[in-house]
This record gives structure tokens, C-alpha cells and sequence, in this order.
């Protein structure tokens, strides 16, 4: 740590006697005041009892000369797995982590690496990667960054089902209300089109949680300036604090359908007020597969109807989900619109017509 008004380094990563860590240290994070000091370490000293032979995340008080250790379950007690990529906000009191230990919150059964935060004041330890029903991740989640006035984690993950937007297996950026217990999907252009790429990573959150910034080599979205070429570039999306939807959903399929044939899917949204204009729907299989009409709504008897084609690859029963996005002040309003049969293709049977 180096202070530029007295023009003094101190060594952050020592233990709350001062004593040197022996191990490596690595990615800190500051409060704002400069007072705290969140960082990784595979050290195994810097607190007592630190025998899980892993990196944690420890906070160092500089006011206090202690050091504290942050991935630590609701109890204080240690895990069973490494944790890293430590960000603290602008008071000190919280601090965001990712962790691959399986054990920091109960009833972590996914099997992936997770976001979590530590509450120091409140001495809790709760999931962030976790959908606004309270899902847990169904892929890799990591780089957690948490806004100065510690209402909003801002995060990159490959899961499919912490939006109903999400791209599957892509990276999307999200960011988690702390307050409202909402997750959304960033990573979208102006016309809320899905990134596809598999390197959209490194977000970055402003004091208050209003502005993201990301790092991607997405191609496929429409911008002011226009984009060419394959190379990453740093984008920066504003993040407007959403309200519940109050929209309802309904579709109608063709049921059963048959694998590999496509099928259409058409759907209703209504609102308390009037048939939206916008907006997007995504339908999307429990098995992964999805379609999306951008392209706006077919007004309908005071309903707005949109429209999209989807195709299953595999045979069984399965849950269809809709989800329709206005604008990014609202969430999106999600529903399970069918339980969804598909047949496998029949069989041939090819008659022997060759005489003796």
C-alpha cells in the first residue's frame, strides 16, 4: 500500500502481528477511505487456524493493524475450497469473492464455481450468482465487482438460467441488486441483443451501481458507431435500477412436436395499461434450446402477439419458459407456458419388393 501524501509503502499482507505472509498474495481491492484492504492469498499464517491448504480472502485493517479472513462461511468457520478475485466496497463492509468451495452458504449443490459476499458488519455470508427466483448457477461464475455503496455485484458467468436472456454457454455479464434481490443481464446492446461471444469478461461497476463497463469481442451487436472486426474491445452499459414487471404471458405450440423439426411459437403479452409496442421475447426449452423475436409485436385485441420458431433435438418431456423484455427499468416477465412433449422421428420400415 502506498500512500502519496507521506510518500510511504507498507506491506498489506502480514498477519495482525505484523508478521510476513509465507506465501504469495495477490489482487487487492481498496475501501474508498483507504482504510481496508481486501486481497487473495495462498498464505496459510496471516490468521489462526487456516489449515484448509487453500487461497482465501482475507481484509486488512489499517487503522487496527488486524487481518481478518473474508471466505469464511455464516458461522466464521473456514471451507473447503479456494477463493479469489476479492472486491471491497467504499466503506469496508462488504466485500465480493469468488469461491470454488462448496460449503460457504448451505444447500450449494451445483457443483461450480460461485460469487459470493461477505457481510463484515453483519457477519453473514450469502450467493450472489443466484437468479431473481433464487436459482442457483447452472455454470461457471467468477470476477465479482461490487459498487462502492455495496448495493450492486456486478459479475461474468457462463449459467443459461440466471436470465431468461442469457445466451447458453456464453459469457454474459450480470449485475445482482443487493437490495431488491433482482439479477439482470448486462451485457446486451442499446437494442437489447444478446452478446455472443465466449470471452465477455472483466466487469467494472461505478460508485453506484448505475454504469457497467465489460470487456468482449462480441460481433453481433448494432452500435452508434458501428463495429468491425474480431478484436476485444471495452464496452460501457447503463444500468437503470428495475421494477417488477407487471406484464402477463401466454403461448400456444403445437403439442407434441418431433426432434429436429421446427415448430412455431407464438405469444401473448398483456399489461395492466395497454399491449406494448416493444420489446423482445425469448423462448427458451429446458433443455437449452431457444428462439427470439426482436423484430416487435403483432398487435392483437389489446394483446401484443410475437412470434418465433423453435426446434428440439431430442426426444421427452421438457418445460417451455417465455420471457419478455420491454426495457431495462423493468425486469423481465417470465412464465412457464407449457410442459412440452417431443416425439422422436418414426421409424421407416422399407418393404422387400425384389421377386424370385
Amino acid at each position: 500500500m502506498h500512500d502519496r501524501d507521506t510518500v510511504t509503502t507498507t506491506r498489506v499482507s502480514v498477519d495482525s502481528a505484523g508478521l510476513q505472509a509465507t506465501n504469495s498474495s495477490t489482487n487487492p481491492s481498496l475501501s474508498s477511505d483507504g482504510r481496508y484492504v481486501a486481497f487473495q492469498s495462498d498464505a496459510t499464517n496471516l490468521v489462526a487456524g487456516d489449515n484448509n491448504g487453500a487461497s482465501d480472502v482475507f481484509v486488512h485493517d489499517r487503522n487496527t493493524a488486524s487481518t481478518s479472513r473474508v471466505s469464511v462461511d455464516g458461522g466464521g468457520q473456514e471451507v473447503n475450497s479456494s477463493s479469489s478475485y476479492a472486491s471491497i466496497s467504499g466503506d469496508g463492509t462488504r466485500v465480493a469473492f469468488g469461491s470454488n468451495a462448496s460449503n460457504l452458504v448451505p444447500g450449494d449443490i451445483n457443483g461450480q464455481r460461485d460469487v459470493f459476499v461477505r457481510d463484515l458488519s453483519a457477519g453473514t455470508t450469502s450467493r450472489v450468482n443466484i437468479s431473481s427466483a433464487g436459482l442457483q448457477a447452472n455454470n461457471y461464475s467468477d470476477a465479482p465487482a461490487i459498487s462502492a455503496d455495496g448495493r450492486t455485484v456486478v459479475f461474468y458467468s457462463q449459467a443459461s438460467n440466471l436470465s431468461p436472456l442469457a445466451n447458453a454457454g456464453y459469457y454474459n455479464v450480470f449485475a445482482r441488486d443487493l437490495l431488491l434481490g433482482v439479477t439482470s443481464l448486462i451485457s446486451t446492446d442499446s437494442e437489447r441483443r444478446i452478446g455472443a461471444s465466449y470471452s465477455t469478461s472483466s466487469p467494472a461497476v461505478s460508485a453506484d451501481g448505475t454504469w457497467v463497463a465489460f470487456a468482449s469481442d462480441v460481433s453481433n451487436w448494432i452500435l452508434q458507431r458501428g463495429r468491425n472486426g474480431p478484436s476485444q474491445d471495452v464496452f460501457l452499459a447503463q444500468r437503470l435500477f428495475q421494477q417488477q414487471s407487471t406484464a402477463v404471458i401466454t403461448a400456444d405450440t403445437p403439442d407434441p412436436s418431433v426432434v429436429g423439426l421446427a415448430f412455431p411459437v407464438v405469444v401473448s403479452v398483456t399489461c395492466p395499461s395497454a399491449a406494448p409496442s416493444d420489446g423482445q421475447v425469448r423462448v427458451q426449452s429446458s433443455s437449452g434450446e431457444f428462439c427470439i423475436d426482436s423484430d416487435g409485436p403483432v398487435a392483437n385485441a389489446g394483446a401484443a402477439e410475437f412470434s418465433c420458431v423453435l426446434t428440439i433435438n431430442s426426444a421427452g418431456s421438457r418445460d417451455l419458459t417465455a420471457a419478455f423484455s420491454l426495457s431495462q427499468t423493468h425486469i423481465d416477465a417470465t412464465s412457464v407456458i407449457e410442459f412440452h412433449s417431443v416425439q422422436a422421428l418414426p421409424s421407416l420400415t422399407i418393404a422387400d419388393v425384389t421377386q424370385n
